[in-house]
């Protein structure tokens, strides 16, 4: 009986995998990359930071939550698109197929 991991060497690596260890090789790609992924928390997270109205406050014994309250269409839209970014990472590092290095050559 063969060794899985014998057959898994067989086929080589995944085009992903070769874009990314090429990606990380150099320490300019991953700070860059470090840069848009914070710059991308912070558009996220702007209707938090960038307002003049509390997240959550108690009057009259009830907790009311102003912030969400006055959020519009856009920020919404903001949120949608961080969700459907995180689930196509997902996808796509779940979906990592092998290329026979034949074809590939």
């Amino acid at each position: 009986m063969a060794d899985v991991s014998d057959n898994k060497a067989a086929w080589g690596v995944s085009y992903g995998q070769l874009v990314k260890r090429e990606f990380f090789k150099s320490w300019v790609n991953v700070v860059n990359l470090s840069f848009i992924v914070f710059l991308f928390a912070v558009a996220i997270l702007a209707p938090f930071l960038a307002n003049d109205k509390p997240l959550v406050i108690r009057i009259d014994g009830q907790l009311q939550f102003p912030l969400l309250r006055d959020l519009q269409a856009s920020d919404y839209c903001i949120f949608l698109a961080a969700g459907v970014a995180m689930i196509q990472l997902w996808l796509v590092r779940r979906n990592g197929r092998r290329v026979d290095p034949s074809v590939r050559g």
